[in-house]
């Protein structure tokens, strides 16, 4: 599933599906496997430590309750080989590090590591202020999703609307897709300047607008400063308030992590992949990050 998800698809006739460390697993790789078991009465069977709120096997199978699923939560003091001395170093562990302790050997999530970039995330209902300044930003892909945010600023917090979010698109059903959105409508989206055959014929529409972001806020010419510099300009909001709507904003702001070192050493580097919705919103905002970084970091 790592190596190569797609060479699955094809295979037929499974009974039973075994995944070993399932929180490792991406939505991309759920969405082709699950398909792919569909022998009448097979099963997949899955084992994992639960780690964040954010991973995908948590959210669909813990979170929001998948009905066919049967969820067995199973502990330390339920295996009758435990250690004396394992028994031992956990009461300590007790003692010492309750959170840890609840993480390790109760099972229960973690809901950041030390590792998250964000930590000033709150997921909550709110009426969206359309005499606020919107901001759309559009990110590109075909295996990896297609992304478009809506987003405003007020006194101090960001707060994200709306989402489109989908894969496996060509151009002229990504273009097909977005002319359903009626909240783009004469719109100006600031896109993923990469792809500018995109741009061209989404702007042919006349719906829309859509413009190339510059990936440059006035951070210094480096691999990774942009993103780098951006996730800085997101941590400087009191609050990054997202709405319940929004399933991938909040999955991606959440699990939003720094890269680490084989030591588990935190670099200032961000870990790049499962993004892409930030990325809409990293676009979106360029012009008031701009700004920012102008009063608040060069000088």
């Amino acid at each position: 599933m790592r190596s190569n998800i797609e060479s699955i698809k094809s295979t037929e006739g499974i009974d039973i599906a075994f995944v070993e460390e399932a929180n490792t697993v991406s939505h991309e790789s759920w969405r082709i496997l699950i398909p792919t078991i569909r022998k009448e009465n097979s099963q997949i069977l899955i084992s994992f430590n639960p780690n964040q709120l954010a991973d995908p096997v948590y959210q669909m199978f813990i979170t929001n309750k998948h009905p066919d699923a049967l969820v067995i939560p199973i502990n330390y003091n339920e295996n009758p080989f435990l250690s004396e001395t394992s028994k031992k170093e956990i009461e300590r562990m007790k003692s010492n590090d309750p959170d840890l302790f609840s993480w390790i050997y109760e099972g229960n999530i973690r809901s950041t590591t030390e590792a998250t970039i964000l930590h000033n995330i709150v997921i909550k209902e709110f009426e969206i202020d359309m005499s606020r300044q919107m901001y759309y930003g559009a990110d590109w892909g075909y295996q990896d999703s297609n992304a478009v945010s809506q987003c405003y600023i007020n006194d101090g917090e960001l707060f994200i609307c709306r989402e489109f979010y989908k894969n496996n698109l060509d151009p002229n059903q990504l273009r097909d897709e977005l002319l359903k959105l009626e909240w783009l409508y004469n719109k100006h989206i600031t896109a993923d300047s990469s792809r500018p055959e995109i741009i061209k014929l989404l702007n042919a529409t006349g719906r829309f607008s859509f413009s190339g972001a510059r990936k440059n806020i006035g951070q210094r010419q480096a691999e990774g400063a942009f993103k780098f510099t951006m996730a800085l300009y997101l941590k400087q909001f009191t609050k990054i308030n997202i709405h319940p709507s929004c399933t991938n904003a909040a999955r991606e702001f959440l699990s939003w992590q720094w890269q680490t070192n084989k030591n588990e050493e935190i670099l200032d580097i961000v870990l790049d992949g499962n993004d892409h919705y930030i990325d809409s919103i990293i676009y979106a905002l360029e012009r008031p990050a701009s700004q920012w970084f102008r009063s608040n970091i060069r000088r």
